[in-house]
């Protein structure tokens, strides 16, 4: 949240997962027994860009420096909604371990 408030951290960025178990620094989940709809993910990150989004217009800072890694590179997610994702992403070459155990993991970067 202090990232966020500080503006060295978009909300999208901080939520984005390549897989549902993976960890995000700004994660949101639904309460016990709700049942959301087919449009609630849309509304969530809707909500999610419009309120934590600052200025007006509403800005959306970018580079490295405003990146976190995810889906195998660092992103800073721009905005995201159905048939619409955009984003600033930087594929450098790192250390990072390649989850080959995951059934989702089919892409295997090289990074070596």
């Amino acid at each position: 949240m202090q990232k966020i408030e500080q503006g060295s951290l978009n909300a999208l960025t901080g939520a984005a997962k390549a897989f549902e178990s993976d960890f995000a620094p700004f994660d949101a989940d639904v309460m016990e027994s709700f049942q959301p709809d087919a449009g609630f993910l849309n509304t969530l990150l809707s909500t999610m860009f419009h309120f934590w989004t600052k200025g007006v217009p509403e800005r959306i800072p970018f580079g490295l420096d405003y990146t976190r890694i995810t889906h195998g590179a660092q992103a800073s997610i721009f905005y995201y909604q159905e048939g619409f994702r955009s984003a600033f992403v930087a594929v450098k070459k790192v250390s990072m371990p390649i989850r080959t155990s995951d059934p989702e993991a089919i892409l295997s970067l090289p990074y070596s």
